[in-house]
């Protein structure tokens, strides 16, 4: 009987030969998965401990610093007029250089290490211009009606032209006193030149003004407004917010602080993190204000006019970190001022 002859021997070693190739590929490819995790969990680590690393170096630094400046200003007195000026003019631009220190550092500290280190921040800056104007008083603001040129009887509100030099007139009593103040207006615009510059500017009590600022204060308090417009350059530290309703706020800054406000809308270029609390309904934009020193003034200030981290809001009343907060919005942008020029 004729048959074909089968070669079983042959049959059997290609079939091993093929088992162990695939099954040397599944232990080459098992080890190659594991070498991958072990390669994920060495960066994770890694990153952490730069994390760690980079936190405890903030942390050394700031303390150093901060500390520092409160030392020097603890012991200022003894200096002559002149030496106050200069060692004032140098604490100044520590403070500043400190902010942008905490700025730059934003992107690996938490949400309570920027916290502290903008309270530390906050309360140095108040006790040097405390310092300052105890040590060396300046004159006080005075607020004179701009007089228009023209013949022609004024049309819409009143403006005014805040100028440096004469007395300063009675204010809301919480006011701070070492702050140039504005309060108490109704359906008028306001005027802030060059003479804020590195100054602490104060207003309050303003329904229906707008209020332009063209100067670079050193920082900004705002409160008790209602359906006002504020226009401001930038200011060299940060800006206080407080019991607002119905504003427009075009400002920039180095950290925006919000309390108690509601339905407003912000223009807002802030190089840290802007941070609401206790405060619903606000909407944002990118800012979009500028006049023919705007450039010269970002200079003076210290602002990175290419870092804006506007619509990076914190909100402290807002804990849930992968919820994105109901009190605070993006501004569409068809709903957007796009100029200002009119105002």
């Amino acid at each position: 009987m004729d048959g074909k002859v089968i070669d079983i021997r042959t049959e059997n070693g290609e079939g091993l030969e093929q088992k162990r190739d695939t099954v040397a590929d599944r232990l080459l490819k098992r080890q190659e998965e594991r070498n991958e995790l072990m390669e994920k969990r060495r960066q994770e680590h890694q990153n952490t401990k730069v994390t760690e690393e980079s936190s405890k170096f903030f942390t050394d630094t700031f303390t150093q610093e901060s500390d520092e400046i409160r030392n020097q200003l603890s012991n200022i007195g003894n200096l002559s007029k002149q030496q106050l000026s200069d060692r004032f003019d140098t604490l100044t631009e520590k403070l500043q250089k400190l902010q942008k220190f905490v700025t730059d550092s934003t992107r690996f500290l938490t949400s309570y290490d920027i916290r502290r280190s903008q309270v530390i921040l906050t309360d140095l800056q108040s006790l040097l211009t405390a310092k300052r104007n105890e040590l060396i008083p300046k004159k006080k603001f005075a607020f004179k009606s701009r007089k228009k040129e023209s013949a022609e009887p004024p049309t819409g509100p009143p403006v005014t032209k805040i100028d440096a030099g004469s007395k300063q007139p009675e204010t809301n009593p919480s006011f701070r006193s070492d702050a140039l103040i504005y309060s108490d207006k109704i359906s008028e615009t306001i005027v802030l030149g060059e003479d804020v510059n590195m100054k602490d500017v104060e207003m309050g009590s303003l329904e229906n003004c707008v209020v332009k600022i063209l100067g670079v204060p050193s920082t900004l308090h705002l409160h008790n407004m209602k359906n006002t417009t504020i226009l401001s350059g930038p200011v060299s530290t940060s800006i206080f917010i407080d019991q607002c309703s119905g504003c427009k706020f075009v400002i920039a800054c180095q950290q925006l602080r919000c309390h108690h406000t509601r339905e407003s809308e912000f223009y807002l270029h802030v190089t840290s993190r802007g941070i609401i609390e206790d405060t619903q309904t606000v909407r944002f934009a990118p800012y979009n204000f500028s006049h023919p020193k705007t450039d010269e003034h970002f200079k003076l200030a210290g602002l990175n006019p290419d870092r804006n981290n506007w619509n990076d809001i914190d909100d402290f009343n807002w804990l849930a970190k992968d919820v994105h907060s109901p009190n605070w919005s993006i501004l569409p942008e068809g709903e957007r001022i796009k100029s200002w020029n009119d105002l």
